[in-house]
Order: C-alpha cells, then sequence, then structure tokens
C-alpha cells in the first residue's frame, strides 16, 4: 500500500548478514527547515570572538582525571558563530579564550567538537568561579529513550534554558537522523531525539527558540538528564544525547 505517492508505507532496511528489520514511514506535515539555535540576546554564554551570539548551558561537570577541573556543558556551534566547524575536542591554546556569562568572564573554551552526531563544547570553569553552582544537578545519571516514551499522555521532557526558562513537551522520536542548517549549509546529523509540545508529530509545535542551543533537557519524571538541545524547527526541537561522549572523554556530569 501507498501512503502517498512514491513513497512506500513500510521499507525493509538489512543490518547486517543475518538480520533484517522493516521500518514504517510516516509523512509529516508543515515541518520547517531545522536549523540551530543561537542569538538571543538575552541568553548567558558566549565567548570573546563570538560575542552577540550567545547560548544556554546544559550542566556542569567534573573530570574524572584531573581533580580540580570544574566546567560546564554547552553547544558547539556557539563558538563557531554558528558555522560547522569543529576544533577536534581539546581546544588548541592558540584557539582558546575566555568565556562570558552576563557580560562577566567565567572562564575558557577547553573542548569543542562537531561531527555527524556530536555538537559539543565545554567550557573550563576559572578557579574562583562558583558558576556550576547556578546549574541543575544530574547526579551523573542520563535517561535513555525507548519506545515506551512516545505517545505519553502525559508531558515526559522539560527543556531548562536561560533565565532558568523551564517548557515541558513530549518526546516524539529518537535516533532519527535529519540535515540542521548551520549558517551557510546543511549537515546531516545523526541520533537525534525529536521533542515538542504534542505526543503527536503532526500536532506539534517546537518548544525552542533563537538561543536555547546548549540547554538542558531532562526527563520530567525521573530528572535525568536526556541530552543537550541544538536547534529546531516550526514543529520540533532537537536534542543531542550527550552521555557517551562525556564519559569517554573522562567527565562525569555533577
Amino acid at each position: 500500500m501507498l501512503i502517498e505517492k512514491g513513497i512506500p508505507s513500510i521499507l525493509k532496511a538489512q543490518l547486517n548478514d543475518t538480520k533484517t528489520i522493516y521500518v514504517p514511514t510516516e509523512i509529516i506535515s508543515n515541518s520547517g527547515n531545522a536549523k540551530v539555535h543561537i542569538a538571543q540576546l538575552t541568553n548567558n554564554i558566549e565567548d570573546s570572538k563570538t560575542r552577540g551570539y550567545p547560548g544556554s548551558i546544559c550542566c556542569a561537570v567534573d573530570s574524572l582525571i584531573y581533580p580540580n577541573f570544574k566546567g560546564v556543558v554547552t553547544a558547539g556551534h556557539i563558538f563557531t558563530h554558528g558555522k560547522s566547524i569543529s576544533y577536534n575536542q581539546y581546544v588548541q591554546p592558540n584557539e582558546q579564550r575566555d568565556v562570558y556569562s552576563n557580560d562577566t568572564i567565567i572562564g575558557k573554551l577547553y573542548y569543542q567538537e562537531i561531527n555527524d552526531a556530536i555538537d559539543i563544547a565545554i567550557v573550563e570553569l576559572s578557579a574562583d568561579s562558583q558558576f556550576s553552582k547556578k546549574c541543575m544537578s544530574f547526579k551523573n545519571s542520563f535517561y535513555e529513550c525507548t519506545h515506551k516514551d512516545l505517545y505519553s499522555k502525559e508531558e515526559n521532557v522539560t527543556v531548562l534554558s536561560r533565565n532558568n526558562n523551564l517548557r515541558n513537551g513530549f518526546i516524539l522520536d529518537f535516533n532519527v537522523t535529519l540535515p540542521m542548517w548551520y549558517d551557510t549549509n546543511y549537515k546531516y546529523v545523526a541520533n537525534l531525539i525529536l521533542i515538542g509540545s504534542s505526543p503527536y508529530k503532526n500536532n506539534s509545535k517546537t518548544l525552542s527558540v533563537n538561543g536555547d542551543s546548549g540547554s538542558c533537557v531532562y526527563h520530567k519524571k525521573t530528572k535525568q538528564l536526556i541530552g543537550i538541545l541544538i536547534g529546531g524547527d516550526e514543529n520540533f526541537s532537537f536534542v543531542l544525547p550527550i552521555e557517551e561522549i562525556i564519559k569517554s572523554n573522562n567527565f562525569k556530569i555533577v
């Protein structure tokens, strides 16, 4: 059966030599162009090279290697004027720069990476900074989305962005790949989680606006971190899970 001219209702996917799965297709009406979120003037993190392109903060992190390290996590594209430029993880001394919150220097850019599944930055806080205490605590606990989270009767996700701006919504899908607009070009980003205002995609509106990049997104009931918000369109907001990248680089969320 065809659900739209030229589009099959089910697609066959061969995962390996022995496993085949069948994936239903879905038409989502009135979806806009996905883009990263920057440049909300009331946001609270930016650096000395990208003033005027601020974003939000996800969470605080400690290092498992360096006992005195304190940092905060945000989106990587905040430090590139929204372009898909990667500093390839640990930022070299010539690329480090001061990072501001509300016109006050809080530390320096320490880690930044953008690729097909990552858009993240870590700011190393100054030794005397108390900024990490302003971040929500997740006690190194992450939430993994499953099919049980879809079509929920109650709101099951919360976005926390600048100035303690809280918005609740629904988990709509996960492990999604789509093109994201990075200032001058589209880049396919994988492993995205879709969230929105309704449990049904065709009725959903976005939960995010410009400047929400870097916001923390967590499960409304368990208060575990789901991931970092990086962008959206008219209907959805897009979240990247960050557990793997955090742990693989010997950090832990506070």
